[in-house]
């Protein structure tokens, strides 16, 4: 078993590029084929790139300024159909999905194999799960991947530590710390996990470690959550 640790400065200048490269857009009420190149998203990720013969095809949702929106993986020569001539999911805005998406749009990713490529696919997957968002429907947006352990003033209990989102209120460990708090990247016999600890304050404060674990041979992962500390009522948007 292989650890390594990745800076999180490297994961925090990586998430501004992806963000960077899908400027929001205004456009008409419901469902429309996103105006933005999915693939625009991708090309972020020095590491990652897409198997041959498929491409990202994305359709955003627009309500007033709130926005949401999803991302598939097709046939490159395959015509993204208009939304109104899709299947619906039955999920949150019952979005379209092509008859010819694959059902896990990283069945599609292929990367250089390295530990950073492990994680720029855990975090592609989150900006692609948030493309499109504004207003209510980000959440991932503001979430901070933190490296350290926040200092204690009690046992149990933190306090705010971050420069860049203000806590309401102390931060209440919900166990023991857990034994890092540093982004790292595992390789086992198995394959490979990606794990990373994240403040979010939108609904409530929280810090939670996400972990995504990799078979061997693809950039398709299963993922857990395990909430460390929670506090006070956070934002709502």
């Amino acid at each position: 078993m292989n650890t390594t640790t990745i800076p999180v400065g490297e994961i925090n200048r990586l998430r501004r590029r992806a963000q960077a490269a899908v400027p929001h857009t205004s456009g008409p009420d419901g469902w429309s084929i996103s105006p933005v190149d999915p693939m625009q998203l991708l090309a972020a990720f020095d590491t990652l790139g897409m198997k041959s013969g498929l491409a990202l095809r994305a359709y955003v949702f627009r309500e007033g300024l709130n926005g949401n929106g999803v991302v598939y993986a097709m046939p490159i020569d395959e015509a993204q159909p208009l939304p109104e001539a899709c299947p619906r999911l039955d999920e949150f805005l019952s979005p379209p999905k092509p008859a010819a998406a694959l059902d896990n749009v990283m069945q599609a990713i292929v990367s250089d194999g390295s530990p950073f490529s492990y994680m720029s696919a855990s975090l592609l997957a989150r900006e692609i799960g948030e493309f499109g968002a504004s207003w209510h429907g980000i959440s991932w947006g503001v979430a901070k991947i933190i490296g350290r352990r926040p200092p204690e003033v009690e046992q149990h209990t933190i306090v705010q530590f971050t420069d860049t989102h203000e806590l309401q209120s102390k931060l209440t460990l919900c166990g023991p710390p857990p034994r890092s708090w540093r982004p790292e990247v595992t390789q086992t016999a198995e394959g490979v996990e990606v794990s990373f600890c994240v403040l979010n304050i939108v609904g409530v404060e929280t810090i939670t470690r996400l972990t995504d674990t990799y078979a061997n041979g693809g950039y398709a992962f299963a993922t857990t959550e395990e909430t460390i500390a929670s506090g006070g009522g956070g934002i709502i948007w």
